[in-house]
């Protein structure tokens, strides 16, 4: 199984890591590409490997660990999901003062469910 992680941050480096070491392989993806995450991958070892989004958004399983404001540029332009999973480990909180976005009375798992149709959001 792979895992596929969009969002390179604290949340989507501890997720990589765990995953990681337990046997998954992971594509690890962020805004500035994949030759930025030489690094982390590297300290990950040889289960992870660095991608584009739109290869983390083809594994098996995939987590959304990006500031809110980033939300819809990282999931816009991605492969039709197909029933795959996504697990939102997104915090609707806006920088750099952490006040709570406004969601118009929706919760923030639906809003990521609204912009990848046909995934199965967890």
């Amino acid at each position: 199984m792979t895992i596929g992680i969009i969002g390179a941050g604290g949340i989507g480096q501890a997720f990589a890591a765990h995953v990681a070491k337990a046997g998954y392989e992971v594509i690890v993806s962020n805004r500035r590409g994949p030759e930025s995450l030489a690094g982390l991958v590297n300290q990950l070892g040889p289960r992870a490997r660095a991608g584009t989004r739109q290869e983390a958004a083809q594994a098996d399983v995939v987590v959304v660990a990006v500031q809110w404001e980033q939300l819809r540029a990282a999931l816009s332009d991605l492969p039709a999901w197909n029933g795959r999973i996504l697990i939102d480990a997104t915090n609707a909180v806006v920088q750099p003062g952490f006040d709570l976005a406004n969601l118009n009375g929706s919760t923030s798992s639906e809003i990521v469910a609204s912009l990848v149709p046909g995934a199965r959001v967890v």
